[in-house]
């Protein structure tokens, strides 16, 4: 029986996951701030909204990031065929819904 080599550990997915959301939610604060993030005198400026759900995303991102490298070196790893098989099943629910 051959074993799959890991694609790497859960903390290592956790990291990079919250990285990325770290930098999205950077973007979208961002440029949100850009088009304008306050209250105009007729009402929020187009970025107001936007600005906040960025906030949210980042601070959301902080968490997992410090809930991850909290996490144990012993944590289970994920082989190539149980991230395949996560996908199809995610894929399969989320299309499921359209039936």
């Amino acid at each position: 029986m051959q074993q799959d080599k890991a694609v790497g550990s859960v903390r290592l997915w956790e990291v990079l996951v919250a990285l990325f959301f770290l930098v999205f939610g950077s973007i979208v604060s961002w440029d949100s701030h850009r088009l304008g993030s306050s209250w105009a005198s007729d009402g929020p400026q187009a970025g107001y909204f936007p600005f906040y759900i960025g906030v949210i995303i980042i601070v959301s991102a902080i968490v997992n990031l410090y809930s991850a490298l909290r996490l144990g070196e012993d944590a289970r790893v994920v082989s190539p065929a149980d991230l395949a098989d996560e996908v199809r099943s995610t894929a399969a629910a989320a299309l499921a819904q359209y039936e």
